[in-house]
């Protein structure tokens, strides 16, 4: 069972065209992966998934229901959510305070205790800075909060975008392992990273997107032994 359809999406940016009839399913309760190189439309995608961005045409299925033109407030009270490139923290608030704001809806609110014991059991160190204000965390600790903060919402669909940016191998290690993990835990994954081996380990389904266009389709352990892959990507 599909989770999310993208059937034929076009979107244009700033007047020019940056994607052209884009199509891809994100099953239930797998990790989806986005593949490209930078500027290549990915982030593109999540933000006209996540409502923040308008088609010119296209449609965009979730849960069985059309949302092309839902309202982006509206999208994440069905349950999507999306952790942006960047992280955008609360900079001057608590790792907490970061986390209980991410319970913004009523459904998560009703349970934001719990969710939280979760994030920390997820990623203990937060637990340890949990009254630390989210600036003077490293950029990995961030980003760890930046996805519990997400998960705060209860989502069903969970996005994210570059995950992995910026950081040493050692915490990109963890953050993979994380997501992974969110995915055993019940949650659909769709991410969108340049890291392109990584993302082939854990992805259950890879789509590769060049110059706007998805050109590769596969699960991740087919597209990890695909020579085009190898030598594109991979350096191989």
């Amino acid at each position: 069972m599909y989770c999310l359809s993208v059937n034929d999406l076009s979107v244009a940016y700033g007047g020019a065209q940056v994607l052209w009839n884009v199509s891809f399913n994100v099953e239930e309760k797998g990790i989806t992966a986005l593949l490209g190189s930078n500027g290549a439309g990915k982030s593109t995608i999540l933000k006209t998934i996540s409502g923040l961005m308008n088609p010119i045409s296209g449609e965009i299925v979730f849960e069985g229901r059309d949302v092309t033109h839902l309202p982006t407030y509206k999208r994440v009270e069905n349950g999507m959510c999306l952790v942006p490139e960047g992280r955008r923290l609360f900079s001057s608030l608590s790792v907490q305070e970061n986390l209980e704001a991410g319970a913004y809806n009523k459904r998560a609110r009703l349970r934001m205790n719990d969710t939280i014991e979760r994030i920390y059991q997820l990623f203990p160190v937060l637990k340890e800075r949990k009254k630390q204000s989210a600036r003077t965390l490293s950029g990995g600790e961030q980003q760890m909060l930046a996805i519990g903060r997400g998960l705060m919402s209860l989502p069903t669909l969970f996005m994210l975008d570059e995950p992995s940016l910026g950081l040493a191998p050692l915490l990109v290690s963890r953050i993979f392992e994380a997501i992974r993990r969110i995915k055993s835990e019940g949650e659909t994954v769709l991410i969108v990273e340049q890291n392109v081996w990584n993302s082939l380990r854990i992805a259950d389904s890879v789509n590769i997107l060049e110059n706007g266009r998805i050109t590769i389709q596969g699960s991740g352990e087919e597209l990890a032994e695909s020579e085009i892959i190898k030598k594109a990507y991979l350096g191989l």
